[in-house]
């Protein structure tokens, strides 16, 4: 059994109970043994040791001793919940390298059915089954379905395969033969481009294109640009006759007439 003999008398110190070796000694620190012998540690000093951690990064701390300051940090950069509304581009959430602090919503598409895709086209996985305007006993013109056999009066009027343009500025007159008995309205669904206040009207006539024939006169000066559904009162004219349908500025696109 080691001793430390104490000088001035009393008993040694037991060395048997020193259970620390150079490992558990601070290096440059120097203790004694069991034997009584200078035993010098190795335990390196690693001080305040400060490291910085990626996304999912790991950091191994190192065997020694450590004086309590030191810091594992993290600077990731974050960004909230986000909306994405559909479009026919590809869009692209910038997440790369953040931390996403809400959910990403990617809004649905209204009216993605079947019903309203063209047959056999596929639209986000939903292949459509719509074959096409289908022409109902009234129609007299649908999208380039000409029920009714219009004919242009003027050069400006141009049928289309889906609608009748009107190329510039009116009169562009077409005209048709039509048995108005039994229907109370003539009705025309198109599209111009003129905004509101500017002058455009549809004529309808009766017999000739002369103006001492006019028997409807629809004002649209009213309504801007865009699509427009115009009724003419026919209740009067229980007839089978020539009309003239004739209109007035830039008014490009019909896309359907019909009686109701």
């Amino acid at each position: 059994m080691g001793k430390v003999w104490m000088p001035g008398g009393g008993g040694g110190a037991d060395l048997d109970i020193v259970t620390a070796g150079k490992p558990d000694v601070l290096a440059g620190k120097v203790i004694v043994d069991k034997d009584g012998e200078p035993l010098t540690g190795t335990m390196p000093d690693r001080g305040a040791i400060s490291t910085l951690l990626g996304i999912n990064g790991s950091y191994t701390i190192p065997e020694g001793y450590h004086n309590g300051s030191g810091k594992v940090t993290q600077s990731i950069a974050t960004m909230g919940g986000q909306t994405v509304n559909p479009t026919a581009s590809q869009q692209i959430v910038s997440t790369n390298g953040k931390y996403l602090t809400g959910n990403v919503t990617v809004n649905g598409v209204t009216n993605l059915s079947a019903a309203n895709i063209k047959k056999g086209v596929n639209v986000g996985g939903i292949v459509g089954t719509f074959e096409g305007y289908v022409p109902t006993p009234t129609d007299l013109y649908l999208r380039g379905n000409n029920i009714a056999n219009w004919a242009r009066i003027t050069a400006n009027v141009s049928l289309d395969s889906g609608q009748i343009t009107l190329l510039e500025k009116g009169p562009g007159t077409i005209y048709t033969y039509i048995n108005m008995t039994g229907y109370n309205w003539l009705v025309i669904e198109g599209y111009h481009n003129r905004s509101a206040g500017e002058t455009k009207s549809i004529k309808l006539l009766k017999d000739s294109a002369s103006s001492d024939s006019q028997v409807g006169y629809l004002d649209l000066s009213s309504s801007g640009a865009g699509n427009y559904t115009v009724a003419f009162n026919v209740s009067a004219l229980q007839v089978y006759a020539r009309f003239y349908l004739q209109f007035y500025t830039l008014m490009p696109a019909v896309y359907r007439i019909w009686l109701s």
